[in-house]
């Protein structure tokens, strides 16, 4: 096994110096011990069909590291993954391995499959990584992710039907394929994508190399459409509170070197994200909840979940959120909506009803004395009939006040 073990380290290193993606020595040594594990359970157990060193490390492992280049080229920032359908642990025990500050969660509705890979994962050190035995259709993890990831080998409509409920709004699903991708599974998958809410498929395409033969692959991206959330007051003076669907930390997105870091679209030194925006909102009471989207005016880039001020990712032009939503929205979309008009209730109407009535015999005492004569509204009735009446009137007027529109 010790030769086989040198010809995968050697296999994967070259893979991926390819992709320019570095790996230490810790990190390949616990990959090579699960190809070993995986070798050897495989023998009692259907975990893979690919065995051979060479093969495992560039069509397992190297695929599965694909992933990082993507992440390293769009420049987002990660931190939870889930892995659905995983398998023998691909991609998520190598992406756990190589990313030990990446929370992956890894699921499968075989549970002996999942078992081994919880197993060889705490015999490994690989403490990031989270197993649970179940079918992605009736799991509840109770948590969002940030990028969904599924290597199996089904069409596209049916990988985002099985995963579409554990895509949080913001976040990516990225399914593994061969290239090129069939163009009626590609339509298919694109009209299921926007009943969804994803934006229509990103492809990242690369290639893998073994022995001289060349495997293109792509990685099919689908983004779930979200909206940033603003806050408006019920006050008269427009006030406007805009803050992120998905909170993040400018702390943690600080850039160690000149470079910044895009999923914050905070770069150095630059004057836009020092603008003190020219609203506030110090009355937060009455404040109701409406969604707009928010795209950038250079490039019509989705800026949700970005800060209220700092340049796009993709163009680099400065946006303020708020000045961008009155330029897309204007002030009247932001004003409180008139109340509606209260209808008329059972008990207004009855109330209306004893006020004509009242009215009445205020009237006939007044106008026809034959029927004070026959006792009907005598005089010393009459105080008592106009102080009714004020009753009624009185109560009518609570009725239009308080009861429901």
């Amino acid at each position: 096994m010790h030769g086989a073990s040198d010809t995968f380290d050697t296999a994967l290193k070259t893979a991926l110096e390819r992709w320019n993606l570095p790996i230490e020595l810790s990190q390949l040594n616990r990959l090579r011990a699960h190809f070993e594990a995986v070798v050897e359970t495989n023998r009692v157990m259907n975990l893979t069909r690919i065995t051979d060193p060479v093969e495992a490390a560039v069509k397992h492992y190297a695929d599965s590291l694909a992933l990082l280049t993507w992440v390293r080229k769009c420049g987002i920032t990660v931190r939870t993954v889930l892995d659905v359908g995983t398998g023998a642990g691909f991609p998520a025990f190598p992406l756990a391995a190589m990313q030990p500050d990446w929370s992956v969660t890894a699921i499968d509705a075989t549970g002996k499959k999942i078992e081994f890979l919880r197993r060889t994962a705490a015999a490994i050190g690989v403490g990031n990584l989270h197993c649970e035995h179940a079918h992605s259709q009736h799991w509840r993890p109770g948590c969002t992710f940030d990028v969904v990831v599924c290597r199996a080998v089904a069409p596209l409509p049916k990988i985002l039907e099985q995963t579409a409920k554990h895509v949080s709004q913001g976040s990516r699903l990225v399914a593994y394929k061969t290239a090129p991708l069939d163009v009626n599974e590609q339509n298919a998958a694109n009209a299921l994508a926007l009943k969804l809410q994803f934006h229509k498929h990103e492809q990242y395409e690369y290639d893998l190399e073994s022995d001289h033969a060349r495997l293109d692959r792509v990685l099919c991206v689908y983004r779930r459409k979200s909206t940033a959330r603003c806050l408006v007051s019920q006050s008269p003076r427009l006030s406007v509170r805009c803050h992120d669907q998905v909170q993040r930390s400018d702390a943690e997105h600080t850039p160690a070197d000149h470079s910044h870091t895009v999923g914050s679209g905070k770069p150095p030194g630059d004057p836009a994200w020092d603008v003190t925006p020219d609203w506030t909102s110090p009355d937060t009471s009455g404040i109701s909840e409406v969604e707009f989207p928010i795209d950038c005016e250079a490039c019509g880039y989705e800026l949700t979940g970005l800060g209220d001020v700092g340049c796009c990712p993709r163009c680099g032009a400065a946006f303020h959120r708020a000045q961008r939503l009155l330029d897309l929205h204007g002030p009247e979309a932001f004003l409180p909506e008139a109340p509606a008009p209260r209808k008329p209730t059972e008990q207004v109407r009855g109330v209306g009803v004893a006020i004509l009535l009242t009215g009445l015999a205020v009237l006939a005492a007044v106008f026809f004395p034959s029927l004070s004569a026959a006792g009907l509204v005598t005089p010393d009735r009459w105080p008592f009939v106009v102080l009714l009446f004020l009753a009624a009137v009185a109560a009518w007027i609570r009725a239009i006040r308080e009861g429901p529109p």
